[in-house]
């Protein structure tokens, strides 16, 4: 009985509440979290829905599928170089790059007179966006303990679903208006305050943390392989005929594949060890992410 007692008392300190992510201090930190994955997840899809009031507006016709593309390989890219930016700059100033980026590149989106001006905010925009959001997995695991990790990142996976779904949403409320310059106007102000809250109250030992563990280099390398990698992917779908696209798609998963294989064997790694591993949290974690987003 007393070992009955023990192993639930055990059980219970292992796991905290849902409520604890929102008391102690930590109830910013979440903020945080959870506003910059909602932003980038919303910025993602909000163009899909407005695309063709921009081709209406500014040309460009050809280059339709060009602004979401750039903007998820500049996400996967600046998600991916998270770690290296916080060893370079520290945690509070990383966290406020990304964010004052996000801004600038989506105001350029919004004031951009041409398609290839929009086509270039966007690639900015979403490496800024991937920054924020992988700020925000880095800022869990620096703040928060052990036992709450679980409830915040399945907070911040749904945060993403739902912002993910929402943003054709907003582009058609936007498109619907004959204004989508607005779905991007919306967004700026929000992340200057965002900006501003991750400066003022990002703890400075987290900067100090990682200024001990800085990186040797940029890994120009895998960053590389992986946005070719991911272009393939997204140039397949425009190219004509079948065996290009194939081509394509089996270039894209030689190029991802070997840039993880790389990274399991240097010495600074850009992802998590088991990242590609259904037995690992993370990498489970990250297959239903794909899952969801392939689905």
């Amino acid at each position: 009985m007393h070992g009955a007692r023990a192993t639930t008392f055990d059980s219970g300190i292992a796991k905290g509440s849902w409520s604890e992510i929102f008391r102690n201090g930590l109830g910013l930190y979440s903020a945080l979290v959870i506003g910059g994955i909602a932003m980038n997840a919303t910025q993602m899809l909000v163009i899909a829905i407005i695309m063709p009031t921009i081709v209406r507006d500014v040309g460009g016709a050809s280059f339709y599928t060009w602004a979401a593309m750039l903007y998820t390989i500049g996400s996967i890219v600046g998600g991916a170089s998270t770690g290296m930016v916080w060893s370079r700059l520290g945690a509070r100033r990383a966290y406020t790059l990304g964010a004052v980026v996000f801004a600038l590149g989506t105001v350029c989106c919004a004031a951009a007179p041409d398609i290839a001006s929009l086509i270039a905010a966007r690639a900015v925009q979403g490496w800024a966006g991937g920054l924020v959001s992988g700020s925000g997995m880095a800022l869990i695991t620096s703040v928060f303990d052990s036992r709450l990790r679980t409830r915040i990142i399945a907070i911040s996976q749904g945060t993403f679903t739902a912002c993910h779904l929402s943003g054709p949403i907003v582009g058609g409320m936007f498109a619907a208006m004959e204004w989508w310059r607005g779905s991007f106007w919306m967004m700026a102000p929000l992340m200057l305050v965002f900006a501003g809250l991750a400066y003022w109250k990002i703890p400075d030992r987290l900067s100090r943390e990682v200024e001990r563990n800085r990186f040797a280099g940029v890994p120009l390398l895998r960053l590389g392989m992986l946005a070719t990698g991911v272009l393939c992917v997204a140039a397949s779908g425009s190219v004509p005929g079948i065996a290009p696209p194939i081509l394509l798609i089996a270039a894209a998963a030689a190029l991802v594949g070997l840039t993880f294989w790389l990274d399991r064997r240097a010495a600074e790694n850009l992802f998590p060890r088991g990242a590609l591993s259904v037995n690992a949290p993370i990498g489970l974690a990250l297959w239903i992410g794909f899952c969801h987003c392939t689905g």
